[in-house]
Formats: C-alpha cells, structure tokens, sequence
C-alpha cells in the first residue's frame, strides 16, 4: 500500500481568507468541532451577522463547509484544505517537542556523566584529589561543555514550540 500525501496549494482566494484575525479565530474554534453561527458567534464575542459574513468568505475560499442537519441547525466544519493549515503544524509541534526533549535528555545525561567521573567517592581508588588535573582531561570537559548546549537548544525548542501553538 502506498501513502500519498496530498499538497495543500493556497489559492488567492484563500490568501483572502487567511489576511483576517477573525476568520483565523473562526478556524481555531472550527478546529475542535463542527459548530453553528450563534456558538461562534458566542465563542468569539462577536455579532451572527459579522461570523456569517466571514464563514461566507471562508466557504468561498474552500476552507469551511456548510452542513445542514436534519433539525434546522445549520452547522460550519473544516474542508480537507482547512484541516491541512492545521495538520502541518501538527506535524511540526510533534517533530519539535520529540527533538526538544531529545536533546533536554541528552544534555542531562552528558552534566550528570560529567558530575559522576569527576567525583573522588565513585572512583575506584578512592583516593584521587577533588582537583587533580585529571579531572579536567580534554574528555571529561566535553561532557562539561556539551551538556549545557544541548540543554539551551532543547530550553529554545521548547519555547519555538510553545511559540507555534498560538
């Protein structure tokens, strides 16, 4: 079986769509479920006529769908196209939070590998001073030096990450 991953190609007529906060808002809250004028309406603190005017021009664009139900509501989603603004940084939210705490985990053990070789208590002799030219060989210091970095890119991962769920 093969997988296909469809491009999502942007249109100027979705450019249109996307230029305004409101309509960005309205597919955030579109997201998490399909909803009805008044819940958005409600949802966001704005008028039924100012979300309908702005569904219209998201309908247009091919990024929202109407539903009518069998009741007399009348019901807003996500097309495919909408769904796939989202999906790509779903993608990249899970690609950075894995190599953030990658690297976080990684810079922890090269501190702590550092801390443990450098201790006079865990070495076999026992003996060996706290300040011993030993213990700043070029290969010790490299877990000294190597740790912090990779503990900083993973901090500036994490806050890229929480930069891109907004």
């Amino acid at each position: 079986m093969v997988l296909v991953e469809e491009q999502l190609t942007i249109d100027r007529e979705t450019f249109k769509a996307l230029s305004s906060d409101t309509r960005l808002d309205i597919l955030k809250a579109l997201r998490e479920r399909k909803k009805t004028i008044t819940e958005l309406a409600e949802s966001l603190n704005l008028s039924k006529s100012t979300v309908h005017e702005h569904l219209t021009m998201l309908i247009k664009s091919g990024l929202v769908k109407r539903i009518d139900s069998k009741n007399k509501w009348v019901y807003y989603s996500l097309t495919w196209k909408g769904m796939g603004l989202f999906q790509n940084n779903l993608k990249k939210i899970v690609v950075l939070f894995s190599s953030a705490l990658t690297f976080l985990l990684a810079g922890t053990y090269e501190l702590l590998k550092f801390v443990f070789e450098r201790s006079p208590m865990l070495t076999r002799e026992g003996s060996q001073k706290l300040f011993s030219p030993e213990i700043f060989s070029t290969f010790k210091v490299v877990h000294l030096s190597v740790g912090p970095v990779l503990i900083f890119v993973s901090i500036f991962l994490f806050l890229l990450l929480k930069r891109i769920r907004r």
